[in-house]
C-alpha cells in the first residue's frame, strides 16, 4: 500500500512539474487580421500560442485560408497580393510596429498584438502606421483608396507616405539635391560591394542599398544581387526552389523564371506551363502580359504553347491608350508605371507593330515626364516610376543625351534624389523600402552597362561563403596532415 501511496504522490508531483512547464511555454497573444478592400475584419481573438510561436504560426491557428511560403504571406481568405494593384498584398505588425522581418522568424511574446493586414496602397499604409503609433488606427479611419488610384506594375513589397507628406512632397518636387548629380559608376565583377568610381555617392548608393535588399529581400532581389555580382545564400536559392514547387499564380511563374535563370537553377517545363499555358495570364491585368514577354526573353514558349510571343505582343500592343500609355486595366488612364515596362518588354521583341507602339509610348513618357527630369504615378512623383522609365529608355535603345527626356535633369539623375542614407525611398524624404531599392539598382544596372536588366544573360553565379565550414576543413587537413607526418617520422626513427 505504501507503494501506491508513493507512486501517487510522485505522479502527482510530476503532474504539478507539468502543468507549471505547460503554463510556463504558454503565452497570450491577440489576433487582428483585416482588409482594406471592404475594410471588413477577418479575424479578432485573443489565443494561446507556444512561447515559441511566430507571427506567421498565430496567422495560420486562426483557421484562415492562408497561402505562404517561408514566411511570405500570399493570401488569405481569397485576398491575393497584386490582385488590387500594385501594392496590394499581406503585411503585419506586432504592437503596432512594422515588423520588418519575415512573420516565420518573428518569435512572440505574452500580450502582443499581432495585426495582419491586406494593404490596397503599402507605401501610405505603412508611413501612416508609423505616423500614427498603430495600425488599429488606420484601419478604423482610413477609407481604402480605389483599386484604380494604386494599379500599376511592380510586385508588392515594402514601404512610405500620410496625406500631409504627401503634399509636402508635391511641393518639392522641384527642389534639386545637391547630392544626386549622377556620375558614371563603373561596378567591379568582384565579391560583394567592390566598387570603383569618380562619385563615392553613387558608389555608397549602390553598396547601402544592397546590403539593405540582403536584410529585407523582395520579388526581384535575386536578379539584382545576380546582376550586381553579389553572393547568392542559399536561403534565397532553397526560397526560389521551393516557390517553383509550389506555384500556381503565372505573374509569380514569370517571376520565378527571371530569377531562376538568374540564379542558374533549372525551369522546369511545368514552370513554364504555368506561365505560358495559364488561361488567366492577364489574371492580374496587363503586368501579367508584360511579364510574360519578358519571361519569354529567358525562357521561350513551346510551339503547343497558348501563350506565344507573337500572341503576348499582339495583347500588349491592343491595350494601348490613344495617348500612347497603358494603363493596368483596359480602358483606364495611362500610367507611367505601366507604360515604362510595356515599353521594356516591347524592346524585346523584333515586330513592326512592337516599335511602332513603343515609339508611341515614348512620345507619351517625353510628354508627362516632371520639370526635375523624375516621373509620377497617380499623381505622386516617386522612385519606381522615374526608375521604370530609365530601365525602359536603355532598353527601347533610346540615348542618353536624347533632348525629350531631359528637362531641368535627365531621369537617371533625378534618380538619385530618393536616395538617403539607409538606401532609396519611395518619396523624397520618405523612409527606405525593398521595391524602390531594387527598381532603383535595375535602373542604375541598366543605365551603366547599356542593358535590359531583366533579360540580361547572367553568366557569373558566386555562392555564399561560408566560413566557418571553410575553418573546419582547413583545421581538419592540417590536422590528418600532422597525424601522417607524426607517423612517417616514428616509422622513420625504427
Amino acid at each position: 500500500m505504501k507503494r501506491v501511496y508513493a507512486f501517487i504522490c510522485i505522479f502527482s508531483i510530476m503532474f504539478a512539474n507539468l502543468v507549471i512547464v505547460t503554463a510556463d511555454n504558454a503565452i497570450t497573444v491577440t489576433l487582428c487580421v483585416t482588409e482594406q478592400v471592404k475594410n471588413t475584419t477577418l479575424y479578432n481573438k485573443t489565443m494561446e500560442l507556444d512561447n515559441s510561436s511566430t507571427a506567421l504560426d498565430a496567422l495560420i491557428k486562426s483557421g484562415l485560408d492562408v497561402a505562404e511560403s517561408k514566411g511570405y504571406v500570399s493570401s488569405v481568405n481569397g485576398y491575393k497580393e497584386f490582385q488590387h494593384g500594385r501594392y496590394s498584398g499581406w503585411t503585419y505588425y506586432v504592437n503596432g510596429n512594422f515588423a520588418n522581418i519575415s512573420s516565420a522568424k518573428y518569435t512572440l511574446k505574452d500580450g502582443d498584438k499581432v495585426e495582419w493586414i491586406y494593404v490596397v496602397d503599402y507605401p501610405k499604409t505603412t508611413s501612416k502606421i508609423k505616423n500614427n503609433a498603430t495600425a488599429e488606427n488606420v484601419i478604423k479611419t482610413e477609407i481604402a483608396p480605389s483599386p484604380h488610384e494604386t494599379e500599376t506594375i511592380q510586385n508588392f513589397s515594402f514601404s512610405t507616405n500620410s496625406e500631409q507628406a504627401s503634399k509636402e512632397v508635391k511641393s518639392s518636387q522641384n527642389i534639386t539635391n545637391s547630392n544626386s548629380t549622377a556620375i558614371t559608376t563603373n561596378i567591379s565583377t568582384q565579391t560583394n560591394q567592390s566598387f570603383t568610381t569618380s562619385s563615392n555617392f553613387n558608389a555608397n548608393a549602390i553598396e547601402i542599398s544592397l546590403d539593405y535588399l540582403k536584410k529585407n529581400s523582395g520579388t526581384f532581389t535575386p536578379l539584382v544581387l545576380s546582376l550586381f555580382r553579389q553572393a547568392i545564400s542559399d536561403d534565397i536559392k532553397d526560397s526560389i526552389q521551393e516557390e517553383i514547387s509550389t506555384c500556381t499564380e503565372p505573374i509569380a511563374a514569370e517571376r520565378l523564371i527571371i530569377n531562376a535563370y538568374a540564379l542558374g537553377l533549372e525551369v522546369t517545363d511545368d514552370l513554364a506551363d504555368k506561365c505560358f499555358n495559364n488561361e488567366q495570364i492577364d489574371k492580374t491585368g496587363l503586368n501579367g502580359v508584360i511579364f510574360g514577354l519578358l519571361a519569354a526573353k529567358k525562357h521561350t514558349p513551346k510551339d503547343k504553347s497558348k501563350y506565344s510571343v507573337q500572341k503576348l505582343t499582339e495583347m500588349l500592343v491592343n491595350s494601348q491608350n490613344a495617348d500612347g500609355g497603358f494603363s493596368l486595366t483596359k480602358g483606364d488612364n495611362s500610367d507611367v508605371d505601366i507604360t515604362a515596362m510595356a515599353v521594356t518588354a516591347l524592346s524585346t521583341v523584333d515586330d513592326v507593330n512592337a516599335k511602332n507602339s513603343m515609339n508611341k509610348s515614348l512620345d507619351y513618357l517625353s510628354k508627362v515626364q516632371n520639370k526635375d527630369g523624375g516621373y509620377s504615378s497617380y499623381g505622386v512623383a516617386n522612385c519606381e516610376s522615374t526608375a521604370q522609365v530609365v530601365i525602359a529608355l536603355v532598353s527601347s535603345g533610346v540615348s542618353q543625351n536624347d533632348s525629350r527626356f531631359i528637362k531641368d535633369k535627365s531621369a537617371y539623375e533625378c534618380l538619385y534624389n530618393y536616395f538617403n542614407s539607409n538606401g532609396f525611398c519611395h518619396e523624397i524624404g520618405g523612409e527606405v523600402n525593398t521595391i524602390s531599392c531594387e527598381q532603383a539598382l535595375l535602373a542604375i544596372y541598366a543605365r551603366e552597362y547599356n542593358e535590359n536588366p531583366y533579360t540580361v544573360a547572367v553568366d557569373l553565379h558566386l555562392e555564399e561563403i561560408n566560413f566557418t565550414f571553410i575553418f573546419i576543413g582547413v583545421g581538419a587537413l592540417i590536422l590528418v596532415c600532422a597525424i601522417v607526418l607524426i607517423v612517417l617520422t616514428r616509422k622513420g626513427k625504427k
